[in-house]
């Protein structure tokens, strides 16, 4: 959303922003300054997520919200604090409601997942998120043909369902200059088993079997039950030495420190596009990842990928980009050319034209 509407903005359209405090201050922390109305105020971090969501949901049954009959909603994600306002409203102004769906999350109570609290949470609340969506949005956005036909299994109708890309800022990635490389390798993400974090504690210590020297940066943010399980690992794994924790990093903050490492370590076992993938690729890193149905739709051959779960896969393509100067090289140049594909600008001119089309 921030970046198709910094650049919609830039172009004419007429953009409000309506949301959480949390919310608005991430658009003005990436530089999206837009007239703005705060109509869910209860803070996350003070309350927790799950109280914090289900305050915003109550509140939402309450608030009016000022949508002209000409106007297009965009709701940000398929969470419920997301869905119930523009849905609500839709019952009495036909306006043009699109939602932006970024993860069909597993069953839970099946055998593909591990069921616990959160996962029931999670899968039910967006089952119930479906359900709302399936019967008033006017169009889907989704990353990936696997979940267009996901989604249409569910219920919704295919026409509905449009497949669009992320991209990535390659301009703001340029201005940040070439850095000294003092990692070896480095992980971006949310700490969370889907993201592999366990995987990738593994294959690290393996590649530093080999490489007692090698560093790894991990740059990400998580509940404190995921934080610590990441410190108690590293001490149990014995690499307290080879691992640098650099918490929550964005924009050039971030791309510094990617482009201080060789390379992207990124061992998802799920993901719908992989943003940060291609953020490393354009900032001229090597992605080693497991090869997931999404990666070979989307980037072809510009990965090196092991077999899901193949921890011991994961290190040996890592160390063999470390210790193979000629094919880093080659994979270096594979990854700066697949950047250039995606870029914001013409993503977000595409998804413009589709607004104007629509209304």
């Amino acid at each position: 959303m921030i970046e198709n509407a910094r650049r919609w903005q830039k172009w004419g359209a007429k953009i409000n922003l309506w949301g959480s405090p949390e919310s608005i201050g991430m658009a003005q922390n990436n530089n999206l300054h837009l007239p703005y109305k705060v109509i869910v105020a209860t803070l996350a971090q003070k309350w927790g997520i799950y109280i914090a969501y289900l305050a915003r949901m109550v509140k939402m049954l309450f608030v009016k919200l000022p949508i002209k009959k000409s106007s297009v909603v965009y709701s940000a994600s398929e969470f419920l604090p997301d869905v119930v306002g523009p849905y609500l409203a839709k019952r009495k102004t036909n306006f043009i409601w699109i939602v932006g769906f970024y993860l069909v999350y597993k069953n839970p109570f099946g055998k593909e997942e591990k069921l616990n609290f959160r996962n029931a949470v999670t899968f039910i609340t967006q089952r119930l998120s479906l359900n709302l969506i399936k019967k008033r949005a006017d169009q889907v956005w989704v990353l990936c043909q696997e979940d267009k036909k996901t989604l249409s299994n569910l219920g919704i109708k295919s026409e509905k369902i449009r497949v669009v890309s992320a991209g990535v800022d390659q301009k703001l990635i340029a201005q940040v200059p070439e850095m000294k490389k003092i990692y070896d390798g480095c992980f971006v993400g949310r700490f969370h088993p889907q993201k592999g974090l366990p995987d990738l504690l593994l294959a690290w210590q393996k590649t530093v079997a080999r490489r007692p020297q090698a560093k790894l940066a991990i740059i990400g943010w998580g509940e404190k039950y995921w934080v610590d399980f990441l410190k108690r690992e590293i001490r149990r794994l014995k690499l307290t030495n080879n691992i640098k924790l650099l918490g929550f990093l964005d924009g050039r903050a971030k791309y510094k420190e990617m482009k201080s490492a060789k390379v992207l370590i990124f061992p998802s076992h799920h993901e719908s596009w992989g943003i940060v993938a291609i953020e490393a690729m354009a900032a001229g890193l090597p992605v080693v990842a497991y090869n997931l149905p999404i990666f070979e739709e989307t980037y072809g051959q510009a990965l090196v990928q092991a077999p899901l779960g193949d921890v011991r896969g994961l290190s040996e393509n890592i160390l063999h980009l470390l210790e193979n100067e000629q094919y880093y090289e080659m994979m270096e140049t594979t990854s700066l050319r697949m950047a250039h594909h995606f870029s914001w600008d013409k993503i977000a001119k595409d998804n413009l034209n589709n607004l104007y089309n629509l209304n």
